[in-house]
């Protein structure tokens, strides 16, 4: 979970720069010492650190992931172009189910990180709700053909669905982001930092696991 997490733009490397602003967000600073002593290890001498250099286990998982992402993309893709995705939900309950297959794959130990990352491209500013537009589009860019404006009606107050009416998990998880942080004594070494990434985004995930999704989140 942890290189999910540091590696947004999930091109799996990252520079000095990059590798010390994200260990930033989580209250490290001593990020450009760790990424010396990571690099020193590594095969190659570029200034850019690859998620191979930042754990073997670790980068097996992503790139498991990403394979698993880039092929429901474009199979996605075929059916739009074969206009053969029809995608349907009824209720709040299967649009849910629904959000969760699409999102879920790196989060599938806790399916309200999934509802979190789609209510994100729905809304990225957690204190604002979804106008009717927005969510009708919304959905349809994700691949719901119909029933859009049927499940607004049920889930609108004022003309907007809220994050808490779409759904409790994943307002928790949005508005819990960044208070998961520490402060940070003394220079970590690498093993210490996987540690500490690994509880932040392990939980029920094994170490390896955990440092995965975090890498790439």
């Amino acid at each position: 979970a942890a290189w999910r997490e540091i590696d947004t733009s999930g091109d799996f490397k990252l520079t000095k720069t990059e590798f010390g602003e994200a260990l930033r967000r989580f209250g490290i600073t001593s990020g450009g010492f760790l990424f010396a002593l990571l690099e020193s290890s590594a095969s190659h001498k570029d200034g850019v650190l690859r998620v191979e250099d930042f754990d073997a286990g670790a980068a097996r998982i992503v790139r498991e992931i990403e394979a698993e992402e880039l092929e429901k993309v474009e199979k996605e893709k075929e059916g739009r172009r074969r206009g053969t995705v029809t995608t349907v939900t009824h209720t709040l309950e299967e649009l849910k189910a629904w959000l969760i297959h699409k999102f879920g794959k790196p989060f599938s130990f806790n399916p309200s990180l999934a509802l979190a990352a789609a209510w994100e491209q729905l809304q990225p500013d957690p204190t604002l709700g979804v106008g009717k537009a927005r969510w009708i589009t919304g959905l349809q860019e994700m691949g719901l053909s119909s029933n859009t404006e049927k499940l607004f009606a049920k889930l609108e107050h004022n003309g907007f669905v809220s994050l808490d009416a779409f759904d409790a998990g994943a307002a928790e998880v949005i508005h819990n982001k960044g208070k998961d942080t520490f402060t940070e004594i003394a220079p970590l070494e690498p093993e210490a930092l996987k540690d500490r990434l690994a509880q932040t985004y392990g939980r029920d995930l094994d170490r390896t696991a955990a440092l995965g999704v975090a890498w790439h989140a």
